[in-house]
């Protein structure tokens, strides 16, 4: 009886991984992603914003306390926040590492298959029973 829990879960964690796998997405040429310049000209000591977002910073101490996720701008254009990650809860933090590692967040799915195929194999002894319900007597 367990041999046979363990091969349909086996079985379907097999099947959700095609699936997953048939989902990643393509490059694709039809699109024109190419933006328009906003300006040729450029003063000395511009930034652009994109060059600004992912840049580590540094406390006091020179230790890194995250990096530059977005930049908050009033209708002038004027920086007047700047939201820094600091990593995640638990996995969220562990998915940002091994996805720039690796490019994909294939080591991650594959890793929650096997905590589910795990977690079930642990819950796999628990027998549930009907519980006994009082019956209502008549007055």
């Amino acid at each position: 009886m367990l041999a046979k829990y363990i091969t349909t879960g086996l079985v379907a964690s097999a099947l959700l991984a095609t699936v997953a796998s048939a989902q990643t997405p393509t490059a694709t040429t039809d699109r024109n992603n190419a933006a328009a310049p906003a300006s040729s000209v450029s003063s000395q000591g511009e930034w652009r914003a994109s060059k600004i977002v992912g840049l580590s910073v540094y406390n006091d101490n020179n230790e890194s306390i995250g990096s530059i996720n977005d930049l908050l701008t009033d209708k002038s254009g004027n920086i007047k926040a700047v939201v820094i990650g600091v990593g995640g809860f638990l996995g969220v933090l562990l998915g940002g590492v091994v996805f720039e590692k690796f490019g994909s967040y294939a080591p991650i799915w594959w890793l929650s298959v096997l905590f589910g195929v795990l977690s079930a194999l642990i819950n796999l002894p628990i027998v549930e029973k009907p519980v006994p319900r009082a019956v209502a007597q008549p007055a």
